[in-house]
């Protein structure tokens, strides 16, 4: 069967009209011929994106390009009007049983192509009911030569990591030295919400609960939440099929949606899955569009490194800051050497520090208002007395970012920082050390302070000291009244019938 008399007969065979050797006939056709599974799967792309009341309706131009790439321009325009006003969400659902699983309903597989995720659902459930697992995790950094805008990557030689995890929500992360040794241990119970963080190399070990300021490290949908979150979109893009750490894989981008406002959160990232064990092979973030495997150095870094600090590659100098400002630094970070279900001892997952090593519970700071108050106060003096247009992530806007980095490295190297840049980039160490997460305190009292989706932020506009305009306002747990922060930096109490915009009740 050619191509030719694959258009011919799909019209027949969607009907069900043809006979017995013929559909076989056209369906070992489809399992040797990728080009006619991609039109296939166009097809099902684009009819999975009619809505359920335009079931049975002419799809008309939308599919007319993908008919004539199918027929070779060679169909009557009777038979493929005939075709076109059949075409309909049950159609492409009888095109998805004829082909089988002998494709790994995983979509087309030219590169490029749009896929819908319905095909995952099997490997998401798979690995979502995993009993253990285990990974391993290597990072990288972009660094640049002089005078160019491209970079090239290298390896982080100090952040390889190996885990492990053991249902329900048990979590191991050793940190590896540059020689492979585990020099730091980190355990997490998710179910007692415990942690334990072991060193190795001066032989003490912190105990916390997570909670107010100590997060948990992982997601509570599981270790690959990301990715498997991805295998729900209805919209992710093929890769060429290759072989990933000697295993053919199939792969897999997931752009993020259009108006997305961040700059890291517009970065596609791949994941691949293995063609028999339809299982994760290998995770990268960000994607190949923008992290070149083939373009890594050889030799690896220790980082971090000062900024002012080049790293020989070949008789070439690479540095951390780009020539070009309006050209981001990248990191990444790759998961590989990921198995499913192996045989784990409870013992790794143990929280209980080695004998004879020093032990001491981390006592987490409590966040009030003050401490968010007062961190309002060095972000507006550090933007000129203006609070920021958004907040608390404002270390996200692009422009925002770039005047944080140049406070952060005139501070850094003691190059005639300004009092407010000195204080910012304190405040936001000093946080750091605490144990929270950032950008300073206001994160944390967000999530455990105050009632949920209670809190506005109206910075924007709004000068350090204008008692009469107001910042933010929230309301405190188990409150009834609202608590708002006006530019001077005073909280006052506030009935929801006195702010200035509509809450839900």
């Amino acid at each position: 069967m050619t191509c030719s008399d694959f258009a011919d007969e799909v019209v027949a065979w969607d009907e069900g009209l043809l006979d017995e050797a013929s559909a076989s006939r056209l369906e070992a056709h489809l399992a040797t011929c990728p080009e006619c599974r991609g039109l296939l799967a166009e097809i099902r792309d684009l009819v999975g994106r009619l809505s359920g009341d335009e079931r049975g309706r002419p799809v008309g131009s939308l599919v007319a390009p993908v008919m004539d790439q199918i027929a070779g321009r060679t169909i009557v325009q009777a038979r493929r009007r005939a075709f076109v006003g059949r075409v309909s969400r049950a159609a492409a659902a009888s095109i998805v049983i004829a082909l089988g699983v002998g494709y790994l309903a995983f979509g087309p597989s030219r590169p490029g192509a749009r896929v819908h995720a319905a095909g995952l659902k099997e490997a998401k459930a798979g690995m979502e009911n995993a009993a253990s697992a285990t990974w391993k995790v290597s990072f990288y950094q972009e660094l640049f030569a002089k005078g160019g805008r491209s970079g090239r990557w290298f390896r982080d030689a100090n952040s390889d990591k190996s885990y492990s995890y053991k249902a329900p929500g048990r979590y191991r992360c050793e940190h590896l030295s540059p020689d492979g040794k585990v020099v730091f241990v980190a355990i997490e119970d998710r179910a007692s919400g415990t942690r334990i963080e072991i060193n190795h190399l001066n032989k003490t070990a912190a105990l916390t609960t997570m909670g107010i300021a100590f997060e948990s490290h992982y997601d509570p949908k599981g270790p690959f939440a990301m990715y498997l979150d991805a295998m729900e979109s209805p919209d992710l893009i093929a890769l060429p099929a290759r072989k990933i750490e000697g295993v053919d894989a199939v792969g897999f981008r997931k752009e993020p949606p259009d108006g997305t406002p961040y700059p890291y959160d517009r970065i596609a990232f791949d994941f691949w899955l293995g063609a028999k064990s339809k299982t994760l092979v290998q995770c990268r973030w960000p994607g190949a569009d923008l992290f070149d495997e083939s373009d890594v150095a050889q030799n690896a870094v220790a980082f971090p490194i000062p900024r002012e600090q080049g790293v020989d590659d070949g008789g070439r100098a690479y540095f951390l800051a780009p020539d070009a400002p309006d050209r981001p630094a990248y990191s990444g970070h790759v998961f590989h050497d990921i198995v499913f279900n192996p045989p784990l001892d409870d013992a790794l997952f143990q929280l209980d520090a080695p004998e004879g090593y020093v032990v001491k519970a981390a006592q987490p700071p409590r966040i009030v208002e003050t401490d968010v108050t007062g961190f309002l106060g060095v972000v507006a003096d550090f933007f000129d007395g203006n609070f920021p247009d958004r907040f608390p992530h404002f270390s996200r806007d692009p422009e925002a970012s770039k005047r944080y980095a140049k406070a952060e490295r005139a501070v850094l190297t003691k190059a005639n920082p300004s009092a407010a840049e000195t204080a910012l980039i304190e405040a936001m160490r000093r946080w750091y050390a605490t144990g929270i997460p950032g950008p300073g305190p206001v994160h944390v009292f967000l999530r455990d302070q105050i009632a949920p989706g209670s809190w506005k932020y109206l910075g924007k506009g709004v000068k350090r000291g204008d008692k009469d305009r107001i910042v933010a306002w929230y309301r405190l747990k188990n409150a009834s009244g609202y608590r708002v922060i006006h530019g001077d930096l005073s909280i006052k109490d506030a009935s929801a019938s006195e702010l200035p915009l509509p809450v839900s009740p």
